[in-house]
């Protein structure tokens, strides 16, 4: 009994400095730094950063901003501040001068890659990670997408929200087991991960990224099947 009440005890003392922070954090300053409105879940706050800029191309058939170009940075309480992670859509001349940026700023770079083959123009995902002050990392991350053409205004040609696609999204639901979200031309639906992650004395409540996501997108009547990407 004590053993448990040691634990108990320890558990209430880990979980203080993540609602403390949280509680502290002036988030209107962040959405200030990033210009732009976070969706929030929990204590985590995340910005779409979409390339709706980019006109990219895969096989002739046009990829759709939501449905592979949506890069976002999202952050989350943590000891001593906040920690941000991001995955950030560049083009091949932009990878160069945004990374340096970074780097000189203080902001790690934890991966370089690929999602999209063959796409032209080519595009790059950097994936980022800070941590300290949230409207700082904010203010650093723009400064650093200053260097690139990334739009931070609504897009004036955004679809709807609830649009309808031409795809039996009810089939899709029922044969991936998730209810998917329709935005930007195409069907989302998510697969959280379900492992407890612990970083920085503060467990995660809700999914910043790291999450498998099946997404869909009519292609064109001469190619009717589905493309499927996965980020």
């Amino acid at each position: 009994m004590r053993k448990i009440a040691l634990i108990s005890l320890l558990g209430m003392t880990l979980a203080v400095p993540c609602s403390s922070v949280a509680a502290e954090v002036d988030w209107t300053a962040v959405d200030k730094a990033l210009g732009k409105t976070a969706a929030v879940q929990g204590d985590v706050h995340r910005y779409g950063i979409p390339r709706s800029d980019l006109k990219v191309k895969v096989d002739g058939v046009t990829i759709k901003p939501a449905l592979a170009l949506r890069g976002w940075v999202a952050f989350e309480p943590a000891k001593d501040g906040t920690m941000l992670m991001g995955d950030i859509v560049l083009t091949e001349n932009e990878v160069t001068p945004v990374m340096t940026n970074l780097l000189q700023s203080g902001i790690e770079i934890t991966a370089l890659h690929n999602h999209l083959m063959r796409s032209t123009p080519a595009t790059f995902y950097m994936h980022i990670r800070g941590h300290g002050d949230p409207a700082k990392l904010a203010g650093l991350v723009r400064q650093a997408l200053a260097e690139t053409k990334t739009p931070f205004e609504p897009s004036s040609t955004a679809s709807s929200q609830a649009a309808k696609l031409d795809l039996d999204t009810d089939q899709l639901d029922q044969t991936l087991g998730a209810q998917g979200k329709i935005n930007g031309g195409v069907t989302s639906s998510p697969f959280l991960e379900k492992r407890r992650l612990l970083r920085m004395e503060c467990p995660p409540p809700q999914p910043r990224g790291p999450a498998q996501r099946s997404i869909f997108n009519r292609l064109l009547t001469a190619r009717p099947q589905s493309l499927a990407t996965s980020s």
